[in-house]
């Protein structure tokens, strides 16, 4: 019998057999260098977005002032931003499902290079709100970058399990998957948070010289430009396939509200400890003033500090850290945890030494908080469609925490005690998160 088989097998049916193997490693190979490649420019566009808006930022206020506008207007004009930062995010996350992510994303960017230019030749009130408007309602480059990554983490498991399939049928041995399970945002946020340090160093330098400020808008006009420009030649074409019927395309409008319906608890505890973190930092000049006599100066070489922790901690991340925990629900809690024996340092010690021990705790743990947050969120996705819209809505709960970190600070002052209202405040909200941590239901 076995002769008989073999029989039946020529050598030309063996040739097209390991043909159509190999024809199928090349095109798995193939995908993999183009996902690469992609991966690569959309950190590199990453980068050069927080590193060109970093450069600006700090300068804002500055320029608002000089426009002769009080500090309440000027209050009122910094919040724009963030306000339609808050309700932008999921409208364009969603169109990006819909229409395509370079598409949108090319477009959103040109109009962002279109606002900050708008900040260069004049200091008018007006164009300023104008600027500040447009930037805000689209200047998405993260949430659109980390929705290009969480699709082509998608995109390499559908590739791993086909390079499983094709050898297991060649060696009868089936062999473990290597999944990325999210593995490109560690080194997103550890390349994007680089151009946050060393924005604003490059943009004060800058602005020392005169008409310093429309040579930074300037430059930073420019550089949304060639990040669109890399997004046109390099992105345009990526472009979610659509899978639906016409009956869930007619119901397409109400995926914003699924979204939030299906991750309301994440997103609560996304909320919680950001507004914990968002709190302490509101008020940590005058708090290390007040209670350490740090100088504005030292205060500025500590902020760089959590700064190039949170570099360090992120790398860490993309190395080691999530080769360690297999499920983010765990990451996240232990994370969570982590935060608030540091806070709950932060609130009560009175030694520098130590306080500065719990800002280090805080910072280098506080990329694994958002990392295991944002998996646990694309782990839930019924469908791949959904990233852009799950990506806009991530991004709106941190600014609504960021919106409401300078208000929760200020009452739980009053309120509370002048010192450490903010400090009980973060600390309960980190215990909320903690309860509702525990409280989750495992993700199927």
């Amino acid at each position: 019998m076995p002769n008989a088989v073999n029989a039946s097998l020529t050598d030309g049916d063996f040739e097209k057999i390991f043909s159509a193997k190999k024809t199928s490693k090349e095109c798995v190979s193939g995908e993999t260098n183009t996902s690469r490649v992609k991966t690569r420019i959309v950190y590199l566009i990453a980068f050069l977005d927080l590193f060109a808006a970093s450069m600006l930022t700090p300068l804002l206020r500055q320029r608002i002032l000089d426009s002769g506008i009080g500090y309440t207007g000027a209050g009122f004009i910094g919040s724009i931003y963030a306000f339609c930062q808050l309700f932008s995010g999921p409208v364009l996350g969603d169109w990006s499902d819909h229409y395509g992510r370079g598409r949108v994303m090319f477009i959103s960017i040109l109009l962002s290079s279109l606002g900050y230019f708008l900040l260069a030749p004049s200091n008018s009130v007006v164009v300023i709100c104008v600027s500040r408007t447009i930037c805000g309602c689209f200047k998405h480059t993260q949430t659109l970058c980390k929705a290009f990554l969480a699709d082509l983490d998608t995109e390499d498991d559908r590739h791993s399990r086909r390079k499983k399939d094709d050898e297991a049928e060649i060696s009868n041995e089936h062999t473990q998957s290597t999944g990325t399970d999210g593995g490109r945002f560690g080194p997103f946020m550890t390349i994007s948070t680089l151009g946050f340090v060393f924005g604003p160093i490059i943009g004060g330098h800058i602005s020392e010289h005169e008409g310093g400020f429309e040579v930074v808008a300037s430059i930073v006009a420019a550089m949304f430009l060639v990040n669109a420009l890399l997004v046109g030649k390099y992105l345009s074409g990526t472009r979610r396939q659509s899978h639906m019927t016409k009956k869930e395309a007619a119901s397409s409008k109400s995926s914003l509200w699924t979204v939030m319906k299906d991750n309301a608890d994440i997103f609560l505890v996304q909320f919680l400890v950001s507004l914990s973190v968002m709190v302490i930092r509101t008020n940590y000049i005058q708090y290390v003033q007040e209670n350490f006599g740090v100088s504005i100066k030292w205060a500025g070489y500590l902020t760089g500090y959590q700064a190039m922790l949170g570099v360090i901690g992120a790398m860490c991340l993309s190395t080691s850290i999530m080769k360690w925990y297999h499920r983010p629900a765990a990451l996240m809690l232990h994370a969570t945890i982590a935060l608030g024996i540091s806070l709950s340092g932060i609130a009560f010690t009175r030694s520098f030494p130590i306080y500065v021990l719990c800002l280090t705790i805080l910072n280098f743990v506080s990329p694994f908080s958002r990392m295991a947050n944002m998996n646990q969120i694309l782990d839930r996705a019924k469908s791949p469609e959904h990233h852009g819209s799950l990506m806009g809505t991530h991004q709106s709960i941190g600014s609504c925490a960021r919106l409401s970190s300078s208000v929760v600070s200020g009452v739980a002052q009053d309120l509370i005690s002048p010192k450490y209202g903010s400090e009980v405040v973060s600390i309960a909200c980190i215990a909320i998160a903690v309860g509702q941590l525990l409280s989750l239901k495992p993700t199927a």
